[in-house]
Protein backbone atom coordinates (compact mmCIF):
# COMPACT_ATOMS: atom_id res chain seq x y z
CA UNK A 1 0.00 0.00 0.00
CA UNK A 2 1.58 3.28 -1.23
CA UNK A 3 2.25 6.09 1.07
CA UNK A 4 -0.38 8.38 -1.10
CA UNK A 5 -3.26 5.43 -0.58
CA UNK A 6 -2.77 5.18 3.27
CA UNK A 7 -3.42 8.70 3.98
CA UNK A 8 -6.33 8.71 1.83
CA UNK A 9 -7.37 5.90 3.66
CA UNK A 10 -7.15 7.83 6.61
CA UNK A 11 -8.08 10.92 5.67
CA UNK A 12 -11.49 8.98 4.67
CA UNK A 13 -12.13 7.32 7.93
CA UNK A 14 -11.55 10.79 10.12
CA UNK A 15 -14.15 12.56 7.90
CA UNK A 16 -16.73 9.90 7.97
CA UNK A 17 -16.12 9.41 11.52
CA UNK A 18 -16.46 13.09 12.05
CA UNK A 19 -19.68 13.07 10.10
CA UNK A 20 -21.18 10.41 12.33
CA UNK A 21 -20.21 11.96 15.27
CA UNK A 22 -21.50 15.51 14.82
CA UNK A 23 -25.10 14.01 13.33
CA UNK A 24 -26.49 11.96 15.93
CA UNK A 25 -29.93 13.65 16.81
CA UNK A 26 -30.18 10.76 19.64
CA UNK A 27 -28.29 11.93 22.68
CA UNK A 28 -30.15 12.93 25.88
CA UNK A 29 -28.17 14.92 28.17
CA UNK A 30 -29.92 13.38 30.92
CA UNK A 31 -27.84 10.32 29.93
CA UNK A 32 -24.68 11.75 29.94
CA UNK A 33 -23.70 10.83 33.39
CA UNK A 34 -24.03 7.08 32.83
CA UNK A 35 -22.64 6.51 29.38
CA UNK A 36 -19.98 9.04 29.82
CA UNK A 37 -18.53 5.85 32.17
CA UNK A 38 -16.95 4.20 29.10
CA UNK A 39 -13.51 4.62 27.02
CA UNK A 40 -11.60 3.21 24.79
CA UNK A 41 -9.28 0.00 25.13
CA UNK A 42 -5.79 1.71 26.19
CA UNK A 43 -3.95 -1.81 24.99
CA UNK A 44 -0.97 -1.04 23.31
CA UNK A 45 0.73 -2.85 20.11
CA UNK A 46 3.10 -5.49 22.09
CA UNK A 47 4.60 -6.67 18.35
CA UNK A 48 7.84 -5.97 19.17
CA UNK A 49 8.71 -3.13 17.42
CA UNK A 50 5.46 -1.26 17.74
CA UNK A 51 5.92 -2.05 21.52
CA UNK A 52 9.29 -0.49 21.74
CA UNK A 53 9.24 2.48 19.22
CA UNK A 54 5.22 3.23 18.77
CA UNK A 55 3.98 4.94 22.43
CA UNK A 56 0.67 4.88 21.22
CA UNK A 57 -3.10 4.11 23.05
CA UNK A 58 -6.20 5.53 22.53
CA UNK A 59 -8.03 7.54 24.89
CA UNK A 60 -11.50 9.59 25.53
CA UNK A 61 -11.99 13.29 24.71
CA UNK A 62 -12.82 13.53 28.37
CA UNK A 63 -10.94 15.07 30.74
CA UNK A 64 -11.09 14.78 34.71
CA UNK A 65 -12.69 17.68 36.94
CA UNK A 66 -10.46 20.57 38.12
CA UNK A 67 -8.54 18.37 41.27
CA UNK A 68 -9.68 15.07 39.93
CA UNK A 69 -7.35 11.81 40.67
CA UNK A 70 -7.17 8.62 38.48
CA UNK A 71 -5.22 5.19 38.54
CA UNK A 72 -5.00 2.83 35.81
CA UNK A 73 -3.25 -0.63 36.55
CA UNK A 74 -3.25 -2.21 33.38
CA UNK A 75 -1.78 -5.69 32.12
CA UNK A 76 -0.95 -7.32 28.94
CA UNK A 77 -0.22 -10.77 27.88
CA UNK A 78 0.82 -11.88 24.60
CA UNK A 79 1.94 -14.75 22.57
CA UNK A 80 4.19 -13.23 19.62
CA UNK A 81 6.23 -15.21 16.96
CA UNK A 82 7.42 -13.90 13.75
CA UNK A 83 10.35 -15.33 11.81
CA UNK A 84 11.20 -13.59 8.51
CA UNK A 85 14.55 -13.87 6.68
CA UNK A 86 15.62 -11.74 3.76
CA UNK A 87 19.00 -10.90 2.52
CA UNK A 88 18.87 -7.87 4.19
CA UNK A 89 18.26 -9.23 7.76
CA UNK A 90 16.48 -11.49 9.90
CA UNK A 91 13.59 -11.19 12.24
CA UNK A 92 13.33 -14.21 14.99
CA UNK A 93 10.82 -13.43 17.27
CA UNK A 94 9.13 -16.62 19.47
CA UNK A 95 8.79 -16.19 23.27
CA UNK A 96 5.46 -14.58 25.22
CA UNK A 97 5.49 -11.01 27.38
CA UNK A 98 3.49 -9.57 30.12
CA UNK A 99 3.94 -6.29 30.31
CA UNK A 100 2.25 -4.33 33.90
CA UNK A 101 1.94 -0.61 33.95
CA UNK A 102 0.53 1.82 36.13
CA UNK A 103 -0.47 5.21 34.96
CA UNK A 104 -1.64 7.98 37.11
CA UNK A 105 -3.93 11.28 36.11
CA UNK A 106 -4.41 14.44 37.24
CA UNK A 107 -7.17 17.14 36.42
CA UNK A 108 -5.45 20.43 36.77
CA UNK A 109 -8.27 22.20 35.37
CA UNK A 110 -11.92 20.97 34.24
CA UNK A 111 -10.65 21.16 30.67
CA UNK A 112 -6.63 20.23 31.18
CA UNK A 113 -5.73 16.88 32.45
CA UNK A 114 -1.73 15.42 32.63
CA UNK A 115 -0.46 12.31 33.47
CA UNK A 116 2.29 9.67 34.11
CA UNK A 117 2.63 5.95 32.90
CA UNK A 118 5.70 3.70 34.09
CA UNK A 119 5.59 -0.03 32.09
CA UNK A 120 7.37 -3.54 33.26
CA UNK A 121 8.30 -5.87 30.45
CA UNK A 122 9.23 -9.81 31.26
CA UNK A 123 10.22 -11.67 27.88
CA UNK A 124 10.27 -15.65 28.14
CA UNK A 125 9.31 -18.28 27.20
CA UNK A 126 5.60 -19.00 28.65
CA UNK A 127 3.06 -21.57 28.13
CA UNK A 128 0.71 -21.04 25.58
CA UNK A 129 2.33 -22.78 22.61
CA UNK A 130 0.58 -25.34 22.58
CA UNK A 131 -2.27 -24.33 23.31
CA UNK A 132 -2.44 -21.97 19.95
CA UNK A 133 -1.19 -24.64 17.50
CA UNK A 134 -3.74 -26.83 18.65
CA UNK A 135 -6.49 -23.79 17.95
CA UNK A 136 -5.11 -23.21 14.69
CA UNK A 137 -4.73 -26.51 13.39
CA UNK A 138 -8.79 -26.90 15.35
CA UNK A 139 -10.12 -24.26 13.26
CA UNK A 140 -7.69 -24.40 10.50
CA UNK A 141 -5.98 -21.27 10.91
CA UNK A 142 -2.23 -20.22 9.13
CA UNK A 143 0.30 -20.17 11.93
CA UNK A 144 3.00 -18.10 9.99
CA UNK A 145 5.38 -21.46 10.64
CA UNK A 146 4.74 -21.58 14.33
CA UNK A 147 3.80 -25.93 13.99
CA UNK A 148 7.62 -25.88 13.16
CA UNK A 149 8.87 -24.57 15.96
CA UNK A 150 9.77 -26.10 19.43
CA UNK A 151 7.10 -25.10 22.31
CA UNK A 152 7.54 -22.27 24.66
CA UNK A 153 11.26 -21.16 23.07
CA UNK A 154 12.20 -17.48 24.46
CA UNK A 155 13.70 -15.91 21.45
CA UNK A 156 14.25 -12.31 20.57
CA UNK A 157 16.78 -11.90 17.38
CA UNK A 158 17.02 -9.04 15.19
CA UNK A 159 19.70 -8.37 12.79
CA UNK A 160 19.78 -5.98 10.19
CA UNK A 161 22.93 -6.01 7.64
CA UNK A 162 25.59 -6.22 9.86
CA UNK A 163 23.79 -5.12 12.65
CA UNK A 164 22.95 -6.78 15.23
CA UNK A 165 19.96 -5.39 17.20
CA UNK A 166 18.75 -7.64 19.53
CA UNK A 167 20.32 -11.33 20.21
CA UNK A 168 18.11 -13.05 23.37
CA UNK A 169 17.66 -16.41 23.97
CA UNK A 170 16.76 -16.20 27.51
CA UNK A 171 14.31 -14.22 30.02
CA UNK A 172 14.72 -10.78 30.65
CA UNK A 173 12.78 -8.09 32.25
CA UNK A 174 13.11 -4.52 33.13
CA UNK A 175 11.53 -1.15 33.38
CA UNK A 176 10.01 0.18 30.23
CA UNK A 177 10.20 3.39 29.01
CA UNK A 178 7.82 6.64 31.22
CA UNK A 179 5.76 8.26 29.27
CA UNK A 180 4.41 11.78 29.89
CA UNK A 181 0.33 12.95 28.33
CA UNK A 182 -1.35 16.18 28.36
CA UNK A 183 -5.25 16.66 26.85
CA UNK A 184 -7.08 20.06 26.27
CA UNK A 185 -11.14 19.29 26.45
CA UNK A 186 -11.69 21.62 23.00
CA UNK A 187 -15.44 21.03 23.07
CA UNK A 188 -17.52 19.58 25.44
CA UNK A 189 -20.51 16.73 23.90
CA UNK A 190 -23.94 18.20 23.49
CA UNK A 191 -26.73 17.33 21.18
CA UNK A 192 -24.90 17.83 17.94
CA UNK A 193 -21.61 18.29 19.18
CA UNK A 194 -18.76 15.65 19.88
CA UNK A 195 -16.36 15.74 22.61
CA UNK A 196 -13.04 16.52 21.48
CA UNK A 197 -9.83 16.95 23.06
CA UNK A 198 -6.19 17.95 21.36
CA UNK A 199 -3.86 15.69 23.01
CA UNK A 200 0.11 15.58 23.58
CA UNK A 201 2.40 12.47 24.80
CA UNK A 202 6.27 12.33 24.71
CA UNK A 203 8.36 9.44 25.54
CA UNK A 204 11.04 9.24 27.66
CA UNK A 205 13.92 6.76 27.34
CA UNK A 206 13.87 4.92 30.36
CA UNK A 207 14.32 1.43 29.42
CA UNK A 208 17.29 -0.35 28.34
CA UNK A 209 17.18 -0.73 24.72
CA UNK A 210 19.45 -3.34 23.80
CA UNK A 211 16.99 -5.80 25.98
CA UNK A 212 14.66 -4.19 23.96
CA UNK A 213 12.56 -2.85 26.46
CA UNK A 214 12.77 0.80 25.30
CA UNK A 215 13.60 2.43 22.39
CA UNK A 216 17.02 4.58 23.57
CA UNK A 217 15.65 7.80 22.06
CA UNK A 218 12.56 10.50 23.12
CA UNK A 219 9.40 10.60 21.15
CA UNK A 220 6.83 12.77 21.02
CA UNK A 221 3.27 12.61 19.60
CA UNK A 222 0.44 14.72 19.00
CA UNK A 223 -3.26 13.95 17.99
CA UNK A 224 -7.50 14.72 18.61
CA UNK A 225 -9.50 12.21 20.60
CA UNK A 226 -13.31 12.55 19.54
CA UNK A 227 -16.55 10.30 21.93
CA UNK A 228 -20.35 11.06 20.86
CA UNK A 229 -23.03 9.15 21.58
CA UNK A 230 -26.07 7.42 19.74
CA UNK A 231 -28.60 6.21 22.20
CA UNK A 232 -27.15 3.43 23.94
CA UNK A 233 -23.93 3.29 21.35
CA UNK A 234 -20.78 5.08 21.87
CA UNK A 235 -18.01 6.10 19.31
CA UNK A 236 -14.40 7.12 19.99
CA UNK A 237 -11.90 7.96 17.28
CA UNK A 238 -7.84 9.20 18.04
CA UNK A 239 -5.86 10.00 15.63
CA UNK A 240 -2.11 10.84 16.37
CA UNK A 241 0.65 11.42 14.58
CA UNK A 242 4.55 10.76 16.31
CA UNK A 243 8.21 12.05 15.63
CA UNK A 244 10.08 8.70 16.52
CA UNK A 245 14.10 8.46 16.21
CA UNK A 246 16.26 4.86 16.73
CA UNK A 247 19.40 4.73 18.89
CA UNK A 248 22.89 5.01 17.25
CA UNK A 249 23.39 1.59 16.78
CA UNK A 250 20.81 0.45 14.45
CA UNK A 251 23.08 2.57 11.97
CA UNK A 252 21.15 2.39 8.51
CA UNK A 253 18.09 1.02 10.06
CA UNK A 254 15.92 3.97 10.33
CA UNK A 255 12.40 4.49 12.35
CA UNK A 256 10.00 6.49 10.33
CA UNK A 257 7.80 8.77 11.48
CA UNK A 258 4.57 7.49 11.79
CA UNK A 259 -0.06 8.18 11.85
CA UNK A 260 -1.22 6.17 14.19
CA UNK A 261 -5.36 5.80 15.29
CA UNK A 262 -8.35 3.93 16.75
CA UNK A 263 -12.21 3.71 16.31
CA UNK A 264 -13.89 2.54 19.16
CA UNK A 265 -17.77 1.35 19.07
CA UNK A 266 -19.32 0.13 22.05
CA UNK A 267 -23.11 -0.64 23.05
CA UNK A 268 -24.23 0.19 26.52
CA UNK A 269 -26.28 -3.03 27.62
CA UNK A 270 -27.31 -1.92 31.22
CA UNK A 271 -25.81 1.41 33.00
CA UNK A 272 -22.70 -0.46 34.26
CA UNK A 273 -21.26 -3.20 31.33
CA UNK A 274 -20.55 -2.40 27.38
CA UNK A 275 -19.60 -4.95 25.03
CA UNK A 276 -16.96 -2.50 23.13
CA UNK A 277 -14.94 -3.45 19.09
CA UNK A 278 -11.92 -1.26 18.27
CA UNK A 279 -9.74 -1.23 15.90
CA UNK A 280 -5.53 0.54 15.99
CA UNK A 281 -3.87 1.09 13.38
CA UNK A 282 -0.31 2.68 12.01
CA UNK A 283 1.83 3.68 9.21
CA UNK A 284 5.56 1.28 8.73
CA UNK A 285 7.67 2.01 11.30
CA UNK A 286 10.35 1.11 8.53
CA UNK A 287 10.62 1.07 4.79
CA UNK A 288 12.48 -1.10 2.20
CA UNK A 289 13.87 -3.61 4.65
CA UNK A 290 13.12 -6.12 2.81
CA UNK A 291 11.16 -7.93 5.84
CA UNK A 292 7.70 -7.37 5.19
CA UNK A 293 6.94 -7.89 8.90
CA UNK A 294 9.01 -4.44 9.39
CA UNK A 295 8.19 -2.76 6.55
CA UNK A 296 3.74 -3.20 6.85
CA UNK A 297 1.00 -1.60 8.42
CA UNK A 298 0.22 -2.02 12.15
CA UNK A 299 -3.36 -2.92 12.17
CA UNK A 300 -5.21 -4.51 15.38
CA UNK A 301 -8.54 -6.06 16.19
CA UNK A 302 -9.28 -5.79 20.16
CA UNK A 303 -13.28 -7.34 21.06
CA UNK A 304 -14.28 -7.02 24.76
CA UNK A 305 -16.25 -5.31 27.37
CA UNK A 306 -16.20 -3.30 29.99
CA UNK A 307 -18.21 -3.32 33.76
CA UNK A 308 -17.95 -0.64 36.03
CA UNK A 309 -18.27 -1.71 39.90
CA UNK A 310 -19.21 1.76 40.67
CA UNK A 311 -19.02 5.16 38.70
CA UNK A 312 -15.63 5.29 40.35
CA UNK A 313 -13.92 1.93 39.85
CA UNK A 314 -14.07 0.36 36.36
CA UNK A 315 -13.01 -2.51 34.56
CA UNK A 316 -11.97 -3.85 30.95
CA UNK A 317 -10.82 -6.72 29.45
CA UNK A 318 -10.12 -7.12 25.62
CA UNK A 319 -8.98 -9.70 23.56
CA UNK A 320 -6.28 -8.50 20.46
CA UNK A 321 -5.62 -10.18 17.25
CA UNK A 322 -3.45 -8.79 14.03
CA UNK A 323 -6.14 -8.07 11.77
CA UNK A 324 -2.39 -7.42 9.15
CA UNK A 325 -0.27 -10.79 9.40
CA UNK A 326 2.67 -10.28 12.17
CA UNK A 327 1.88 -6.37 12.54
CA UNK A 328 0.53 -6.88 16.21
CA UNK A 329 1.46 -10.71 18.00
CA UNK A 330 -0.60 -13.83 17.33
CA UNK A 331 -2.93 -13.24 20.42
CA UNK A 332 -2.90 -10.52 23.50
CA UNK A 333 -5.29 -10.51 26.26
CA UNK A 334 -5.41 -7.03 28.36
CA UNK A 335 -7.23 -6.06 31.55
CA UNK A 336 -6.96 -2.59 33.06
CA UNK A 337 -8.52 -1.50 36.23
CA UNK A 338 -9.49 2.33 36.40
CA UNK A 339 -10.10 4.20 39.73
CA UNK A 340 -11.12 7.79 40.34
CA UNK A 341 -10.97 9.83 43.03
Amino acid sequence: MSTFERKRIILIVVCVSTCLMSGSSLWAEGRQAETGLFEPFAIRNQAIPALVFLPFEAATARTLPSGGFQTRLDASYSSIFTEKRDTQGRVDFDLELFEGALRLDYGITDRLQVGVQAPYRFYYGGFLDGFIKDFHDTFNLPDGGKDESEDDLCRLIWKYDDTVIANHISAHQGVGDVSLFAKVAVLLEDRWIPALSVLAHARIPTGNERKMLGAGEPAFGFGIAADKHFGNFFLNLNVFYFLLDEPDFFEDLEVNNVFAGSLMVGYQITQNFAPMLQVNAATPLFDDTGIAALDRDLVQLIVGFQYNFSAATRFQIGFAEDLVSSSSPDFTVYVALNQFF
